[in-house]
């Protein structure tokens, strides 16, 4: 037979005490109901103090995570924190790869702010009219 978590809370209450009644405390069972009091007290007291805790470091004690903490080359560590709706502004040009760690002659891994018509380090291709080739067979 395994023991359940509840076995203290059943013994207290006894085998006599009517189904959704006050509970009666059964004479001998005195010290394991005070037992379980206390217990259930400390139970909630600790979720009290995680609620307090949660509730102040998502809303009171939040601290601005710094730009790039561990200085990574990666494009999602280019945007500023907290990130724009769009992360970018304009479409990156990547310049190097992200594992370049230590290189001092390594390129930035990207330009954030590359000028107008660059898209992916080429030039953009010209704008096609609308509707040009369409229906023509071309």
């Amino acid at each position: 037979m395994a023991i359940r978590p509840a076995w203290p809370v059943i013994a207290a209450k006894g085998s006599n005490a009517e189904r959704g009644a006050w509970p009666t405390v059964v004479p001998r069972t005195g010290v394991l109901n005070d037992w379980v009091s206390i217990s259930a007290f400390c139970l909630g007291g600790s979720m009290c103090v995680f609620i307090f805790n949660f509730v102040m470091t998502t809303v009171v004690w939040r601290p601005q995570a710094p730009q790039n903490p561990w200085q990574s080359r990666g494009l999602e560590w280019q945007v500023p924190s907290p990130p724009p709706a769009d992360n970018f502004e304009h479409i990156p040009v990547v310049l190097a790869g992200p594992y370049e760690y230590g290189d001092p002659d390594a390129l930035p891994v990207a330009d954030l702010h590359p000028p107008a018509g660059v898209i992916g380090g080429t030039l953009a291709p010209p704008a096609v009219s609308a509707g040009a080739g369409i229906g023509t067979g071309e």
